[in-house]
């Protein structure tokens, strides 16, 4: 027996069993909706409204239920139809559809030149050969490759595989000896990946630049022979079906048999349909794609070559592999050139990735004699300290809540949400703004951010995070007091948009553990904050941040702001590089060689820092010495 679903807006019909759940139902049918804690119920992000039709719970005790605008709200990941039936998505749960991601942007140093590219990744080379003759009987393969060794001196030994080799003969002959050859760069050795007729060449020569994140996966196709950008796309991680977090995700491969090979699917596919989408803007065929360079966390990489990622979240938390060697993109399933080199960002533990090695290229931490300090704010929060002559790192789980997610106002930078607030003392209202100047439908993690700042300093909230339940914006809400950051008046959910004291708490945590992290950190090498030269903010959270705001709420340290730099996707700027340059390559490699792991579930005294880091700003009000809070917290 089979059901039919209707889903509204986008006008579709799908055929559902009766034992799927709404969300497996509607994940199978390719339509992508938020599921931040892989289906259990937990995150409240796939609520969608039933308006016509009978539904029955897959668990009952994590049912959920509430009357709006006269249909039921539920949640997709816990009912299964009993019958045909209409459901209508909401801006929220239709967010990573949605999505119309602003710009992109990677970090260069000063005065970098990036009009040339030093052998990237790969290659193509006009070559005018010697015809054979009666005196000069060499053969077809080693007489290129000798043209292409007299090119370039420096290059390592050549090799070739058996398509190249078949086509070479009939390759020569039709052309005159005057082709074209592709060259890919697997390291300690160059392989020739093509060979056509020098008139063929197309005009450029695309490479992919990605950056694998958690919750967004970006691409840059970049003209290999200039370095120049062509075009690029972005999109939500499609994974995050599955899960908001790396550890749920890494729960669900393990649970199912197909799991590894699911998420890999997700993640290749995804990164093939944003290459295509990018391709069309840069005027090229993503088969013309000859490289690809990408940057992600360990388990981001994991997933990339469908391994089996339970080692990332078991002591000692071991990657796959640190340096891997260039894969084929054939054998990833990329529609790319098959014999396309990609290259992966070296690891450096099972928290720590190619997408922080590559964040630390793309800065220049790592050749300069000042002392710098990286932080990529997201669920894990990786912190990168050190200069030209060491390295530190950590990763501190500080969970999705600047991901918005646990928290039923919170939603990814999407149009409509709020990443900029204010709270007006005198007249007792918030001052918003939104990505895009539309409706409010939610806060992103800058929105959340700033909302505690705004709050802090405007007395409804105290150190320790308590609301002022003498504010008549605090109200008593279900089982706890809650704020009202937009009335339903004015938001486009049909409903308050309010943030509880349980959530605050989820926020204080997550900056609790980046700045312990920080901390750690600091006190492991016997530094004070003062001694930070230079300290880069990383990723698309770090694009909307206002610096200040971070002080205050005891996110950042505190100093001064001139040290304090926006470094965009730092991870996508490095895998930029890696393409395009074989030093940044060897440099890459170094950076994960030379930085050290700081475990700091068994560091002393991160505990301590991390309780102490729980008040707003901080408990020792002496690090925070620019900042003028309320008072002293309430006992």
């Amino acid at each position: 027996m089979q059901y039919t679903l209707t889903v509204e807006p986008l006008n579709r019909s799908i055929v559902v069993a009766p034992e799927q759940s709404l969300l497996e139902a509607l994940q199978g049918a390719g339509i992508s909706i938020a599921a931040d804690c892989g289906g259990e119920g937990l995150c409240h992000h796939c609520g969608v409204l039933l308006v016509e039709g009978e539904v029955a719970p897959r668990d009952p005790s994590r049912w959920v239920e509430r009357q709006e605008n006269g249909h039921r709200w539920i949640l997709a990941c816990q009912a299964r139809l009993a019958g045909d039936a209409t459901i209508e998505l909401s801006p929220q749960s239709l967010a990573g559809d949605m999505a119309a991601l602003g710009r992109i942007t990677g970090y260069r140093r000063a005065g970098e030149d990036t009009t040339h590219c030093s052998w990237p990744l790969a290659r193509r080379m006009a070559l005018q050969l010697m015809p054979p003759s009666a005196e000069d009987n060499v053969a077809d393969w080693q007489r290129l490759e000798k043209r292409i060794l007299d090119t370039c001196p420096d290059a390592p030994p050549l090799t070739a595989g058996l398509e190249v080799l078949r086509a070479l003969p009939q390759v020569l002959r039709a052309s005159r000896c005057d082709v074209m050859a592709t060259i890919a760069d697997r390291g300690y050795v160059r392989e020739v990946i093509g060979v056509a007729p020098s008139a063929s060449r197309p005009q450029h020569t695309p490479g992919l630049a990605v950056d694998v994140g958690t919750s967004t996966v970006v691409v840059q196709v970049v003209d290999l022979d200039s370095g120049h950008l062509m075009g690029q796309a972005a999109g939500t991680n499609a994974q995050k079906a599955y899960g908001a977090d790396v550890i749920s995700r890494i729960i669900w491969a393990e649970q199912h048999p197909d799991g590894p090979a699911r998420m890999q699917d997700l993640i290749i596919r995804q990164i093939s349909e944003l290459a295509h989408r990018a391709c069309e803007l840069s005027g090229c065929e993503p088969r013309q794609v000859v490289a690809a360079s990408l940057a992600g966390n360990t388990t981001m990489a994991t997933f990339a070559i469908g391994g089996y990622p339970q080692p990332i979240r078991r002591e000692p938390h071991i990657p796959f592999a640190r340096d891997v060697p260039a894969l084929r993109a054939r054998d990833l399933g990329m529609n790319l050139h098959p014999l396309a080199p990609v290259f992966l960002a070296p690891a450096v533990s099972g928290f720590v990735g190619g997408d922080v090695s590559a964040g630390v290229l793309a800065t220049g931490m790592a050749d300069a004699e000042e002392l710098g300090l990286l932080v990529d704010v997201g669920t894990n929060g990786e912190i990168v300290l050190g200069n030209r002559d060491w390295l530190i790192c950590c990763s501190c789980s500080a969970g999705p809540a600047f991901e918005g997610v646990d928290i039923a106002a919170g939603i990814h930078a999407v149009p409509g949400a709020i990443d900029r607030i204010e709270f007006d003392r005198s007249s007792g209202v918030f001052d918003w703004q939104t990505i895009g100047n539309l409706t409010p439908i939610g806060l992103c993690g800058t929105g959340l951010l700033e909302a505690l700042a705004a709050m802090f300093r405007g007395g409804l909230l105290d150190r320790q995070g308590h609301l002022d339940p003498e504010s008549p914006l605090v109200r008593d809400g279900y089982d706890e007091p809650e704020v009202v950051i937009v009335p339903k008046a004015r938001s486009g959910t049909r409903d308050d948009l309010v943030l509880r004291e349980s959530e605050i708490e989820n926020l204080l945590r997550s900056k609790a553990a980046v700045y312990a992290g920080i901390a750690s950190l600091l006190r492991a090498l016997q530094l004070q904050p003062d001694d930070i030269q230079r300290l880069y903010i990383a990723g698309s959270f770090g694009n909307r941040l206002r610096v200040e705001e971070a002080v205050t709420i005891g996110l950042l340290p505190d100093v001064p702001r001139e040290r304090i730099s926006f470094a965009g996707n730092t991870s996508l700027a490095g895998a930029y590089q890696a393409l395009t340059s074989r030093e940044a390559r060897e440099r890459l490699a170094e950076i994960g060689r030379q930085m050290t792991y700081l475990e700091l579930s068994t560091e002393p005294g991160f505990m301590d820092e991390f309780m102490a880091a729980l008040f707003l700003p901080h408990t020792d009000l002496a690090r925070f010495p620019s900042q003028r809070g309320p008072g002293p917290s309430s006992s």
